[in-house]
């Protein structure tokens, strides 16, 4: 097809791909204020001073929103979402690791044998209702600091001893 030379369809067509781009920009301002809005809600705060890797902050936060055992099959799907290429589930047994080299000698994980894993009671409550105990600011409401998990690093495995 050929470009239209009157000048006058020039501007129409620029005008309604204008109105097209426009529609799209506040589509996405919309789905970034769900996503804030999405973080906020989140509860748990993990400490700075644990320096946890993103992949172990999710880890850490699966345990604390699950009542019983959480499966590596739900750890997965939260570290990985709908990736395509994932890597195999014994990544997880090697982040659990690494992760209880981090936490403080209070919080327990354990293994359940053939189902996944658990965070002892106390931990768990201890650090799930911190979310619930933080009162809203001023700041809070132009979304400074809304007490998001921290996630120290952002280097994965790397790094990192075994």
């Amino acid at each position: 097809m050929a470009a239209p030379t009157d000048p006058y369809k020039i501007i129409i067509q620029l005008k309604a791909k204008i109105a097209e781009l426009e529609y799209k920009a506040y589509r996405l301002t919309l789905e970034n204020d769900a996503l804030k809005e999405a973080q906020r809600s989140i509860k748990p705060l993990i400490p700075l001073e644990w320096k946890l890797t993103p992949l172990e902050a999710t880890l850490f936060s699966c345990l604390l929103g699950k009542p019983a055992v959480t499966t590596k099959k739900t750890i997965m799907a939260a570290m990985y979402g709908d990736r395509v290429n994932v890597p195999m589930p014994k990544i997880i047994d090697i982040i659990v690791h690494q992760l209880r080299k981090k936490l403080p000698p209070e919080v327990k994980v354990r293994t359940v044998y053939g189902q996944g894993f658990v965070l002892d009671p106390v931990s768990k409550a201890r650090y799930s209702d911190a979310g619930e105990r933080r009162k809203e600011s001023p700041e809070d409401l132009f979304g400074q600091d809304r007490g998001l998990p921290v996630l120290a690093g952002a280097n994965g495995l790397r790094g990192q001893d075994s």
